[in-house]
């Protein structure tokens, strides 16, 4: 199997896991959705009712399916890069231009900086973790973020799954309904 890509399909017990709350306990409000980057793109879609700037802070170390949820959504996108260690190298000066802050771990491990997460939320920017690395560490979610997306096909054998959490209130905006027809098709190409 390639990295990055996602497990075969596999038929699962039904057992009540309570996997989601576990993750993210600080979570007010929770979507499935049919992939990861449908959980990021619904956070955004949530966060643009009130986010009038638009200015997003990534990690340079990010793939285009997440850069390109930013882009659909018209943020400007400023980036922040990564040391050897995967340690992301905020610059400071940006948090007055920037409305939201897209924090991300790496290989099961959280190492962004929590001051500079807390100093962004209250410069008033939002701050959304996408948890699809550490979606099975015991870091879990961050306390001190609005949002939370994670995909669950980087993990376990299932056709469909991403999830958006809402930290604070619910989500205001009404997710598409699921395609069954692309769902069946995955179910029988991955079955």
């Amino acid at each position: 199997m390639e990295i990055g890509g996602f497990f075969p399909y596999e038929e699962t017990s039904g057992a009540e896991t309570n996997y989601a709350i576990r993750m993210c306990p600080s979570a007010t409000d929770m979507k499935h959705l049919m992939s990861g980057r449908c959980a990021i793109y619904y956070c955004l879609q949530d966060s643009m009712l009130t986010d009038q700037r638009r200015v997003a802070y990534l990690p340079s170390y990010t793939c285009e399916t997440v850069t390109g949820c930013f882009v659909k959504a018209n943020y400007e996108i400023y980036y922040y890069d990564v040391d050897e260690h995967l340690v992301p190298q905020f610059d400071e000066t940006l948090i007055d231009k920037i409305s939201f802050l897209l924090i991300t771990g790496y290989y099961g491990f959280s190492t962004f900086d929590p001051e500079f997460v807390r100093k962004c939320r209250r410069h008033g920017v939002t701050v959304m973790q996408d948890t699809t690395h550490t979606a099975l560490s015991p870091s879990g979610c961050f306390a001190d973020v609005d949002y939370v997306a994670v995909s669950l096909r980087k993990w376990m054998g299932v056709i469909s799954g991403g999830l958006a959490f809402k930290c604070g209130g619910t989500f205001q905006v009404t997710p598409l309904p699921a395609d069954e027809h692309h769902l069946s098709v995955r179910d029988y190409a991955l079955s």
